[in-house]
């Protein structure tokens, strides 16, 4: 592996990431709050969709290689404007999403009564920013050693859970979608 470039071991803590953080450890409990038994259903179906949006992404990977990613296959597709304009999707997305998270994690870490959640946010954008300006090698192997030791958390929180925990019925409301 090249000292520029990330190899699977790295980038599987990028991937890893957001979908433990987002999928994983933030969006159940705000679907149990919103749609109450429910809400492990559509975690399921969030999942499934999730994983046709891998297939999807992994096949065209395959189909066409390169640095670039998606943009490398909508330039195949679409012409160099559109890539262009991929391009700068994908960085808005990478703009706004550690925001998004930093809103959520700062409602999530309670420190509301000392620190204002707007305060907590501010400090972990400056944060994230700072840990983006390093090297993206390290950053990925920052990323990949905080993801597998959720993972681990999450593993063994989870088989405790269940080993301890009573049998979660199936929900008694009938189904809703205007909830969704």
């Amino acid at each position: 592996m090249s000292a520029r470039k990330l190899g699977p071991v790295l980038l599987t803590g990028f991937i890893i990431g957001p979908i433990l953080g987002s999928g994983i450890i933030i969006l159940p409990p705000l679907a149990y709050e919103l749609l109450g038994n429910w809400a492990l259903p559509a975690w399921v179906v969030i999942t499934l969709v999730g994983a046709l949006f891998a297939s999807v992404f992994g096949s065209l990977s395959v189909l066409f290689p390169g640095d670039s990613g998606v943009s490398q296959c909508v330039a195949e597709a679409f012409g160099p404007r559109a890539r262009t304009l991929t391009s700068f999707f994908l960085l808005g997305a990478v703009c706004v999403g550690p925001v998004a998270v930093a809103l959520t994690a700062a409602k999530y870490m309670g420190l509301g009564g000392f620190v204002r959640d707007g305060f907590v946010a501010a400090g972990l954008v400056v944060v994230i920013w700072a840990l983006l300006l390093r090297r993206i090698t390290s950053l990925g192997g920052a990323a990949f050693v905080l993801s597998t030791g959720a993972a681990v958390l999450l593993l063994v929180g989870g088989i405790g859970s269940l080993a301890s925990g009573a049998p979660v019925p199936m929900p008694a409301t009938p189904f809703a979608p205007a909830r969704f």
